[in-house]
């Protein structure tokens, strides 16, 4: 992780968010949403291209990650953010310190 912030926005609806990783949140509730593998890249070929498509996964990939702290105006109390692939294995977590990312 490179940077984390608030901001005192909407966030998108998220929760019921199907995709191959999962985001869990931990706090007063555990709250889990999908999300697609940001490494994931898919590229349209020209007209006259045998292929369709083609697709790949990404080596490098600068993503941002927007979770929410709050359902509508109830602060639901993260103070985890865990992210875990498709096999189930976590592959980043993070402690949610809300005075410092302010």
């Amino acid at each position: 992780m490179e940077d984390a912030r608030i901001i005192k926005s909407y966030a998108p609806n998220v929760l019921d968010r199907t995709g191959p990783w999962t985001v869990e949140l931990l706090g007063e509730k555990e709250i889990r949403f999908g999300v697609m593998d940001p490494r994931w890249q898919e590229a349209y070929l020209p007209k006259e291209s045998e292929e369709v498509f083609q697709s790949e996964y990404a080596t490098e990939v600068v993503w941002e990650l927007v979770v929410p702290l709050y359902i509508y105006d109830k602060d639901i109390h993260v103070e985890k953010i865990n992210l875990y692939d498709q096999q189930g294995e976590l592959i980043f977590e993070t402690t949610v310190n809300r005075e410092d990312w302010q």
